[in-house]
């Protein structure tokens, strides 16, 4: 069941979003993809999907930070580390599982890190130096085409590398990437890279939307190059964040209707349905043509022993999967969710 705090979102929907929701609301159905075991000792969430339903997140064992990987049927497992790491992330995975991320090794300082599933399982391989043998310090987001970004270096630098022309660094790149997509389209803060021009594009803070934003922080895009975050509205003030997407030809939409504590667009689909969180009032996804929905009422009703009330900052695949905790109310089970949208049911004419 429901907690107070989701039915109050629920009820507040109209007054909180930017647009209502038509009567078919789209659902999803739900899938069981593991519990943390006792041993992971801090908050389990996802931190990425793909479309093969395959979830990467990050823990705590032993008072070390580890990384993991599921998926329904597998559950989740943590990913192997190189010899001598004392601190491990994973912060991305593309269509073919390889998994990117950052791994701290003793004496030897942060290395961006690249998981590759073979038949034995993952193993884990360092990105190499570049010419000048400064060495990738992490590796924030990787595309299907096998591209990855990150930072380069300890002092401020961004990089991209593929199995062809290993580190290039982008010197013309003011901030750190944060995502890229299939087009090679790099993204950090307000900033749009294109990897095969070199030209770079900033998108400047929102337009159009009854705000004066303060700056703007956008960390995901899809292949259409449409980014989304949040934008920060006030200074000197907690309740200031609102939760943006930028579409080309469009410009700028904004998903909650007044500035909160907690806004942020977690990710955008290939159709453009996007999630987000609004703080307090709970974890949504916006459908193009129908607007946005609580992700609880997009759990089909077939699924609806599954209480998403608690969970955490929904990821979402090119293919409009998405990620998040939940937990059933009639089995117990309780941990990482996989949410894939069903089709519409046909009412006849």
């Amino acid at each position: 069941m429901r907690n107070a705090v989701t039915l109050a979102a629920s009820a507040m929907l109209g007054g909180l979003l930017a647009l209502s929701v038509p009567a078919q609301v789209p659902t999803w159905k739900v899938e069981f993809v593991g519990s943390p075991p006792p041993t992971w000792a801090s908050v389990t969430a996802a931190g990425g999907l793909n479309d093969s339903g395959l979830v990467i997140g990050n823990t705590t064992v032993d008072f070390i930070p580890r990384p993991w990987y599921g998926s329904p049927g597998a559950g989740l497992q943590l990913l192997p580390l190189p010899p001598g790491t004392t601190y491990a992330r994973a912060f991305d995975v593309n269509a073919f599982g390889v998994i990117v991320g950052q791994v701290l090794l003793d004496g030897l300082g942060s290395r961006a890190v690249v998981w590759q599933p073979g038949p034995a399982g993952y193993e884990a391989t360092l990105l190499p130096a570049g010419t000048d043998g400064t060495l990738p310090f992490d590796a924030r987001a990787i595309n299907d085409r096998g591209d990855v970004v990150g930072k380069y270096g300890v002092l401020f630098g961004s990089y991209a590398w593929n199995a062809v022309t290993g580190v290039v660094r982008l010197e013309t790149l003011p901030v750190l990437p944060a995502d890229i997509n299939n087009q090679r389209q790099v993204l950090g803060d307000t900033y749009r890279m294109d990897l095969d021009t070199l030209v770079v594009e900033d998108l400047g803070d929102p337009t159009g939307t009854g705000y004066n934003y303060m700056f703007t922080v956008l960390s995901v895009i899809n292949d259409a190059g449409e980014c989304g975050g949040y934008g920060n509205v006030a200074t000197g003030q907690s309740e200031s964040k609102l939760a943006v997407r930028f579409t080309d030809g469009t410009g700028w939409k904004v998903f909650n209707s007044f500035p909160m504590v907690t806004a942020n667009v977690m990710g955008i689909a290939e159709t453009g349905d996007t999630a987000f969180q609004l703080g307090i009032y709970g974890l949504y996804v916006y459908v193009e043509g129908h607007g946005s929905i609580l992700l609880q009422d997009a759990v089909d009703p077939a699924y609806a022993d599954w209480d998403l009330s608690s969970a955490f900052a929904p990821h979402v695949s090119r293919a409009g999967l998405l990620a998040t905790n939940g937990a059933n109310t009639a089995t117990g089970e309780s941990g990482i969710v996989l949410l894939t949208p069903l089709g519409f049911t046909d009412l006849g004419g």
